[in-house]
């Protein structure tokens, strides 16, 4: 998982709770300002994940990426191959999620929607002061401690 998002515990839960032994959580009511890592799935699986999918496969799913990943057990030597992939072609592959989507050509990984739930990525400053002054509230309130 990215150690920059604000999240309340229930996104952690709907993962843990999800039937896939690999699954995405992905926030459906994103509003796309290219900055986000996108992910396209069909039919309860991901086909895709990335910034800049130039041409997405066929989806019915489209969500932003918050950045957690559960990877099963017998997944997971195909997630090292992957990673040693983008790790030898570092020309090709600039993002960690480089791996990811190697890996969904690969095995069947599933999404888990956390849309309405209050969640934030903290980059930059402003971002922490949004997450201060409106998300970690909007967490509190459902007694979360974040």
């Amino acid at each position: 998982m990215d150690a920059d998002v604000l999240f309340p515990t229930a996104c952690l839960g709907r993962l843990l709770e999800c039937p896939n032994p690999s699954a995405l959580l992905i926030d459906r009511g994103f509003i796309d300002t290219g900055e986000e890592q996108k992910v396209y799935a069909r039919a309860g699986r991901v086909l895709a994940i990335g910034k800049k999918v130039i041409e997405p496969p066929p989806h019915d799913t489209v969500g932003e990426a918050v950045g957690f990943f559960k990877c099963g057990a017998s997944h997971g030597p195909v997630l090292r191959e992957c990673i040693e992939e983008v790790l030898r072609d570092q020309n090709q592959y600039h993002e960690y999620e480089d791996a990811i989507d190697l890996l969904l050509r690969r095995v069947h990984v599933g999404w888990v929607d956390v849309e309405g739930l209050p969640w934030t990525e903290i980059d930059f400053a402003e971002d922490l002061r949004r997450a201060e002054a409106e998300v970690l509230p909007l967490i509190q309130r459902l007694g979360d401690s974040g």
